[in-house]
């Protein structure tokens, strides 16, 4: 069994009855009850497969700059008694690792490699290889280790796998106009029953880049200022901006890029809050509360991804209960917290700091804020980022997915 969450799941083992014949197929339903309440329900393909067993290469080690290239290869073993009849390699690779090549054959979300098909025939106890070309992104994080795996699966199993990021909504996949990536020389044509790997477990191929140099990024907070009278509800739109050069993000880990600490201004309430900011008190917070309204200091939660040049903010609701010229709350980036993730190594730390003005006088301002509640929208590389995703999650499987996507964050970019 396995603990996710605080839950126990039992696992589940599926075979095939000695009646079963290849390429069999039907449902299966999977019903999750709590008492007498059926509280979840899912229904699965099911279909019988000839078992192969891929095996991935060895685990390769690279250093390059930002903007850098690397040659890897892409290298699968036929480890089992059958022969396998094509080959999918499937990618799950970190934001700076970027595809140089569009091959035919191969799945892109703009210039990130989601997965390669191949048709040759791999016989049993023999190898292919082939040889990829990455490049560094420009707004990579450096000096940082870039890491990738890919996965190798039978065309069957990537059929059924790629179904999962199809229903999820990403953005979908296109072709390469390039040539066709070959592994060897293809065999000639037949059919094909289904065919699944039988042991998983060896399927991956890891990939390490050394990111030399340096690229770091400037994370500056963003207030606002805002006018009303007492009784009036105000919008304070704050957060920050990442104003590069380097992209961060925590995708592998899920963790949040760094903490934003909001202070609300005297003589005003919070009657809206965002749900990923909780209440805080000193270091402390209780995510579980987040969104609890009435509160004076919260801690916000922005999510694994900050791109370069783009701004995440949240909105405050905020009542003004006592009219008081300069009221002032604060927002403050990169916050110091005893937690995963964060960001500690800011190339312009006096910018972290902006405030929240009500009612303000003299011309005070309130840090960046424009109190339009304008954000910049996602756009270029960084809608390329959220679409490749779809590969991290097919290689880590409904279960990844759900990892991934446990958080829905409110920051919008």
């Amino acid at each position: 069994m396995d603990e996710y969450y605080g839950a126990w799941l039992n696992d589940l083992d599926i075979v095939a009855t000695d009646k079963a014949k290849l390429d069999d197929a039907g449902d299966l339903k999977i019903s999750f009850r709590v008492g007498d309440k059926e509280r979840a329900t899912y229904t699965a393909k099911i279909r019988v497969g000839e078992g192969v067993d891929l095996a991935g290469g060895p685990e390769q080690q690279f250093k390059a700059a930002v903007g850098g290239s690397v040659k890897a290869d892409l290298t699968v073993a036929n480890i089992g008694q059958t022969t396998a009849r094509g080959v999918v390699a499937l990618f799950d690779n970190d934001y700076p690792i970027r595809a140089k090549d569009k091959f035919s054959n191969c799945l892109y979300a703009e210039d990130f490699v989601i997965a390669c098909q191949f048709d040759e025939e791999i016989p049993a106890g023999e190898g292919r290889t082939t040889t990829l070309n990455y490049r560094i992104a420009e707004d990579a994080y450096a000096p940082s280790n870039a890491y990738g795996n890919t996965r190798f699966m039978t065309p069957s199993d990537f059929e059924e796998l790629f179904a999962v990021r199809e229903a999820s909504g990403a953005k979908a996949a296109r072709r390469g106009a390039g040539a066709k990536l070959t592994l060897a020389k293809a065999a000639a044509k037949t059919a094909r029953a289904a065919q699944t790997d039988t042991d998983p477990d060896n399927d991956f191929s890891p990939l390490l880049i050394e990111i030399t140099g340096k690229n770091g990024a400037d994370l500056e907070a963003i207030g606002d200022k805002l006018d009303g009278a007492a009784g009036k509800v105000v919008t304070a739109t704050v957060g920050f901006r990442n104003n590069g050069p380097a992209t961060l993000e925590n995708f592998r880990t899920d963790s949040d890029v760094t903490y934003v600490n909001v202070t609300v201004p005297e003589g005003t309430t919070a009657v809206e809050v965002p749900g990923d900011c909780a209440p805080r008190e000193g270091d402390r917070t209780n995510y579980s509360e987040a969104g609890t309204p009435g509160a004076r200091d919260y801690r916000c939660y922005p999510g694994p991804f900050a791109p370069a040049g783009e701004a995440l903010t949240v909105e405050f609701r905020l009542r003004i209960d006592k009219v008081i010229d300069n009221a002032t709350g604060a927002v403050k980036v990169n916050a110091p917290c005893e937690c995963e993730g964060g960001f500690y190594d800011d190339l312009k730390p006096a910018n972290d700091a902006a405030k929240i003005l009500v009612n303000a006088s003299g011309g005070e301002g309130g840090g960046n804020g424009d109190g339009d509640g304008g954000t910049l929208p996602i756009t270029g590389e960084s809608t390329g980022l959220i679409a490749g995703i779809g590969g991290l999650l097919l290689v880590a499987g409904v279960g990844g997915y759900v990892i991934a996507k446990r958080r829905r964050t409110r920051f919008v970019a």
